[in-house]
């Protein structure tokens, strides 16, 4: 697979906060439907319309059962 500029710059910051320079695996998942999940450790940092998605789902639910209380 070809480097890609963005793969590079986050690299770069990755290995000023990180210890060691990080190994970065790319998978794609269409399931994802547009933007990116990064895991460290046991973080995950999501920037994905899917996640977005599941966000404001949570949200409404929340918000329907504050309703019914």
């Amino acid at each position: 697979m070809a480097e890609r500029p963005e793969l590079d710059a986050l690299r770069g910051a990755l290995e000023g906060r990180l210890a060691g320079a990080p190994k970065i695996t790319v998978r794609e998942d269409p399931d994802l439907i547009a933007g990116w999940t990064i895991r460290i450790g046991d973080r995950l940092f999501d920037a994905s319309i899917a996640g977005e998605l599941e966000a404001f789902r949570d949200l409404a639910r929340a918000l329907e059962s504050d309703e019914a209380a």
